[in-house]
């Protein structure tokens, strides 16, 4: 394995997400309130810590040896948890071991 990858931090975070509803068309006075009634959609975001700050951290979900997939950067503000991951350790009873 790389060693820059193999020296990431490897987490399970759970935030809230922001969300806007309305758009260029006409949206009633009755569904705006109705929808503001209702939490944020609570996110679960798995993977390798980049960069982290005391405002934010940023991770990605997906590493190659090279290359990254998508990096998810996540205000400090919006997170409820943030749960370190470790190889070998039972997660809801699936391994995270490497075979």
């Amino acid at each position: 394995m790389n060693q820059r990858i193999s020296s990431l931090r490897y987490v399970v975070i759970k935030w809230n997400d922001a969300e806007t509803r309305g758009g260029p068309e006409w949206v009633t006075l009755e569904d705006l309130l109705e929808y503001s009634t209702k939490p944020p959609p609570l996110i679960t975001t798995v993977g390798a810590v980049l960069f982290e700050t005391e405002e934010f951290i940023t991770v990605t979900d997906t590493l190659g040896i090279e290359e990254t997939g998508a990096v998810h950067c996540l205000p400090k503000g919006m997170i409820i948890s943030i749960r370190e991951l470790h190889m070998g350790e039972e997660q809801n009873g699936m391994s995270t071991r490497r075979e």
